[in-house]
């Protein structure tokens, strides 16, 4: 199980900071981006992004309607892969296929309301899947549960899944979600929130 860093940052000063002390301790950044409508928050667009030099791999997760829009933004980065959500799209295996043309690797993004035996024939459009659980939007929120059983539904009908998860990770909920063997755990406050030194000692001590 790796972990990925989740800066949730609404400023530049911010998510530099929070970059300068994971960037020596783990390759890839999870990066939310937010389009204020399919998720209402406000933080970090990819055009202020673009003005931070890329010290790691970025993993995005689009919280955004239509998110073939931002393709064009996300090719200037090095990306590790994109996360797209299925409800946002209109059409998935058009908005997977965009992607995939344009050298992206893309995965599909589940919010925790969403059923995924309601959408079996997406389940090998791609083998990256994030599962939410937390309600999307904002960081420090409750886990939800009942959203990591998504991980054996997902797992039963696409063996090559690699199934990253993200929200309400801390030091209290590891142990439960340990026993679903997440490939990646996407973690906001569980690092950065207290010590955070401390809190990437205790995540390693955890994760060997």
């Amino acid at each position: 199980m790796k972990l990925y860093p989740s800066p949730f940052s609404n400023s530049i000063s911010d998510f530099e900071k929070k970059v300068k002390l994971v960037k020596k301790e783990f390759t890839t950044l999870h990066v939310d981006i937010i389009d204020n409508k399919f998720v209402k928050n406000k933080i970090l667009s990819l055009k202020q992004l673009r003005k931070i030099p890329q010290q790691m791999n970025y993993s995005f997760h689009l919280m955004v309607y239509n998110p073939e829009k931002y393709i064009k933004q996300l090719k200037k980065f090095r990306v590790k892969e994109v996360f797209i959500h299925c409800e946002a799209v209109n059409n998935l295996d058009k908005a997977i296929s965009m992607f995939k043309k344009n050298k992206l690797g893309v995965g599909i993004a589940w919010n925790p309301e969403t059923k995924v035996e309601k959408h079996l024939d997406d389940l090998k459009k791609s083998n990256e899947h994030l599962i939410m659980t937390i309600h999307p939007g904002a960081s420090g929120r409750k886990l939800l549960l009942k959203t990591l059983e998504k991980i054996k539904k997902i797992r039963k009908h696409n063996k090559k899944a690699k199934i990253t998860i993200d929200g309400g990770i801390n030091f209290k909920t590891i142990k439960e979600i340990k026993k679903y063997k997440p490939d990646v755990i996407a973690v906001t406050s569980g690092i950065f929130k207290g010590d955070i030194k401390e809190n990437i000692r205790k995540w390693h001590k955890i994760l060997s």
